[in-house]
C-alpha cells in the first residue's frame, strides 16, 4: 500500500494529463458553434454569389439562343436552298452566254472603230483639197 501512495500523485499527472490529451483531441475533432454558424454564413453567401453569377450567365445565354432562333427562322428551307441553287445555276449559263456576246459585240465596236477611222481620213484629205480650192480660188481672183 505504501507503494500506492509514493506512485499516486504521479499515476495522478499521467491521468490529467491523458484526461487533457483527450479533451484537447475532442476540440479539435468538433467544432465550436460559433465557428459552424460563421462558416456556413460564409458558404452561404458565396453559395448565393455563385447562383447570381449562374443566372447571369443563363440569361446570356438564353438570350442568344433566341437570337439564334430567330436567325433559323429567317433561314431558308432545304427546298428553297435548292431551287435558288438551280437558279443560280441558270445564271452562271446566262453570264456565259452573256461572255460570248461580249465578244462579239467587242469585234463590232473594232469594225467601228476602224471605219471611224477611215473617215476621218478621208474628211481629213476632203478638207485639204477644200481648202487647196479655196487658196486657189481666193488667188485666182485678185
Amino acid at each position: 500500500m505504501e507503494d500506492i501512495l509514493k506512485w499516486w500523485p504521479v499515476a495522478m499527472f499521467l491521468f490529467q494529463a491523458f484526461f487533457g490529451w483527450i479533451m484537447w483531441s475532442l476540440a479539435r475533432k468538433f467544432v465550436t458553434r460559433e465557428h459552424c454558424e460563421a462558416t456556413r454564413a460564409s458558404r452561404d453567401a458565396d453559395r448565393a454569389r455563385s447562383d447570381k453569377a449562374v443566372a447571369d450567365r443563363v440569361a446570356g445565354v438564353d438570350g442568344r439562343v433566341c437570337a439564334a432562333h430567330a436567325a433559323l427562322a429567317d433561314a431558308p428551307s432545304p427546298s428553297e436552298v435548292e431551287r435558288l441553287t438551280g437558279s443560280l445555276d441558270g445564271l452562271s449559263a446566262d453570264v456565259a452566254a452573256l461572255g460570248t456576246d461580249l465578244e462579239a459585240v467587242r469585234g463590232d465596236v473594232k469594225e467601228v472603230k476602224a471605219m471611224i477611222s477611215g473617215v476621218r481620213d478621208g474628211l481629213s484629205r476632203m478638207e485639204k483639197q477644200n481648202d487647196l480650192l479655196m487658196e486657189h480660188h481666193i488667188r485666182g481672183r485678185k
